[in-house]
């Protein structure tokens, strides 16, 4: 594991650690919430595509939120969809951006931005 260089300078007392490789070394998520993101998306739609996509992915930045992009492979209400972004919120103890794009629906220059940029989970 290896720790985040956004905390370069606290390392003494941050203490959290970072998901290694296969995942860009900027990446500013933790391994418990990598491991959230996949249980609870992957409980929705276990065929599913996870990315991440966003200023998690850019060392450079602060704070933010964790911004997922889900490709169902099934249909996906609004209600579940809020529901597990609240669950995602309560495991990652932060704000969730969950974005999903069932199969019927069109494309969208956002979910081309998230799969071009973003990191599969």
């Amino acid at each position: 594991m290896t720790r985040c260089a956004h905390h370069r300078k606290e390392r003494q007392r941050c203490g959290i650690k970072y998901a290694a490789v296969p995942y860009p070394a900027a990446m500013r998520i933790s391994t418990t919430e990598i491991n959230a993101l996949r249980t609870i998306i992957g409980a929705l739609d276990p065929a599913g595509r996870i990315y991440l996509y966003g200023s998690r992915l850019d060392d450079a930045r602060r704070g933010g939120d964790i911004d997922v992009y889900l490709q169902a492979s099934r249909p996906i209400d609004l209600r579940t969809r809020l529901l597990t972004q609240y669950r995602l919120q309560q495991a990652c103890d932060t704000r969730v951006d969950l974005l999903v794009r069932n199969p019927t629906q069109a494309a969208q220059p956002i979910h081309q931005i998230a799969v071009e940029q973003g990191v599969l989970l």
